[in-house]
This record gives C-alpha cells, sequence and structure tokens, in this order.
C-alpha cells in the first residue's frame, strides 16, 4: 500500500503540549508512522502527498452519548417516544446520515446508549464491511429498565423486574452484540438487588456498566452498584462525586442544565467542557463537547 503523507498541519497531539506547527504525519498501512517537521522530510515518487496548508490535524473525538437510531424523535413534529413516525428502513436511513455526519465533524468513536431494536447493530456491521461511512461504534443495545422507569414505553427500552429477568435481559442484549450494558432508573424503580445483579452480570460478561440517573435516590444506588460510568446525574452531591473518584465511575453529563455541576466535575473527576456556556444556551460537563459545540467549533475554528 503507498503511503501517505500530510505535510503543512498545525497538529494538536491531544498529549496537553503546546500545537506542533508545519508538522508532517506519515501514514503507512493506514497507521500513523511518524510525526516530523515539513522541512526535515525526503519525498519520494512512491508516497502521495496530501498538503494541509496549515490546517488543524487532532485524534478523532468521542461522542460519548449518542441515540444514532433515535434521532428522528428529535425531529418530528408527530414523534411520541412509544411509536416512532417512520418504518425500520425510514429509521435506519436517518442513522447512516447522522453517523457519516459525525464522522466529517472529527468523531471517529461514537458510544450509542439505547436504540429501536437490533439496527444500530447491522448499521456497525455496514461500517465495518465499508457499505457505509461511520465513527467506530460502541453499543448498549436498548436500555433496560424496570416498568416505570426512566423511559416508560420508548421504543429504545426494554423492561425487566426482578433479579432473575435482569440477569436474562443483559445476557440478552450481550448475546445481541452489545458492547456495554445501559440501564436507567429515575428514582427507586429498582431495587438495590436488582442493580446489583445487572451490573454483576454484565462484568462477569467483561461488559461496562452505564446508568442513565436523575433523581438523588438513583445516583446514590447506582453509585452503590459499582457502576462504571452515569448519565446525566443532575443531582449527585460532593459526597456522592468523592464516591465516584475514589471508585473511577466516569460522569458524562450530556447536554443538560447543570451549570452548578461545572465545579464539582472539575474538583472531583477532572473534566471540564472546554465549550462550556456555549452558543446552544447550555452550560454542561463533559469528557468531550456536545455535538452542537463540536460543530461550532469546527465552523468557526478549523475551516
Amino acid at each position: 500500500m503507498k503511503k501517505k503523507v500530510l505535510t503543512n498541519g498545525y497538529l494538536i497531539d491531544g498529549t496537553g503540549q503546546d500545537p506542533f506547527p508545519n508538522a508532517t504525519i506519515t501514514i503507512s498501512d493506514e497507521n500513523i508512522e511518524s510525526i516530523d517537521p515539513t522541512a526535515e522530510i525526503s519525498i519520494t515518487d512512491d508516497i502521495e502527498v496530501i498538503d494541509l496548508g496549515g490546517r488543524t490535524v487532532l485524534p478523532g473525538l468521542i461522542d460519548l452519548h449518542t441515540h444514532c437510531t433515535w434521532q428522528y424523535y428529535f425531529h418530528s413534529e408527530t414523534a411520541r417516544s412509544d411509536k416512532p413516525p417512520y418504518s425500520d428502513t425510514m429509521i435506519a436511513l436517518s442513522a447512516v446520515s447522522r453517523l457519516k455526519e459525525a464522522l466529517l465533524v472529527g468523531q471517529t468513536t461514537v458510544r450509542d446508549l439505547g436504540a429501536v431494536g437490533n439496527t444500530v447493530f447491522e448499521l456497525r456491521q455496514a461500517i465495518e464491511k465499508g457499505w457505509i461511512q461511520g465513527p467506530r461504534l460502541c453499543i448498549a443495545g436498548q436500555i433496560i429498565e424496570p416498568t416505570g422507569g426512566a423511559h416508560p414505553g420508548c421504543t429504545i427500552v426494554v423492561t425487566a423486574d426482578g433479579v432473575d429477568n435482569v440477569r436474562t435481559e443483559v445476557r440478552r442484549q450481550i448475546a445481541a452484540g452489545a458492547d456495554c450494558i445501559k440501564l436507567g432508573i429515575n428514582s427507586r424503580e429498582w431495587t438495590q438487588g436488582e442493580i446489583d445483579a445487572a451490573v454483576d452480570e454484565a462484568h462477569r460478561h467483561g461488559r461496562k456498566v452505564t446508568c442513565h440517573v436523575l433523581h438523588p435516590p438513583s445516583t446514590k444506588m447506582a453509585i452503590a452498584a459499582d457502576v462504571d460510568s452515569l448519565e446525566h446525574a443532575r443531582f449527585f452531591d460532593d459526597e456522592d462525586a468523592a464516591v465516584m473518584a475514589e471508585k473511577g465511575i466516569a460522569y458524562i453529563a450530556v447536554v443538560s442544565g447543570v451549570r452548578d455541576k461545572i465545579p464539582l466535575g472539575e474538583k472531583y473527576l477532572g473534566i471540564s467542557c472546554p465549550f462550556a456556556r456555549c452558543g446552544s444556551g447550555f452550560d454542561h460537563v463533559q469528557v468531550e463537547p456536545c455535538q452542537y459545540c463540536l460543530h461550532q467549533a469546527v465552523s468557526r475554528h478549523y475551516r
């Protein structure tokens, strides 16, 4: 395979070092072989040269919370969470468009945390086969919730009650192809034993667990169960944050009204979104910028 050399790039390598102007990146067999000053590179006839003209180069971004096959819900006046306005085929086509868009703005890995049926697994297969363009997908399958949980009746949710049924549903998602497991609770809909069973079953199969939590009881129960990350978690307190830091539980706030959590995130977890209080009008803390902020950053700074 012919080597590619990207010249005259403005490199941000993601390590915290200062940007590297006039960088040349040599790529061989789809792997980065070397990074050197452009002036020191010798070009031969067997190398494909791409002059970046000073454009910015940086590692691929990671979107930690999205719903590739549920985006239609946010763009349809007639959408109901329990009844998709489109067929499975239309939902898949919508997802293809969203996945390509994510890749084009620099997201090379996306974590899908709640899907309509099993379509998202087939989308991942299509990406791997090169049939469609999209980022790497880390998929949770459908969200597992108790009856009366965080998203009652929603198309991206399956319900399970009782320790045995919770374990069975975790196994079912893994058998379908889930890379991780997502649980959804708002308050005390599950017992601690049910949450513990879900986390234990997922960990037994080598899968990490993330949990949609909102109100304090669910947050504390998820932390006690040793989940690997929390989504939203709008009402965790100093005590919760300290335990999360001790256990290594990640906080993914998504795009939510959580301005009061920015100091806690920075103090205990070492995370903050560089685009906090962005043009979208949201205050948020994330390991990665939200997609809205990312689009704004690309359009403003990385043309």
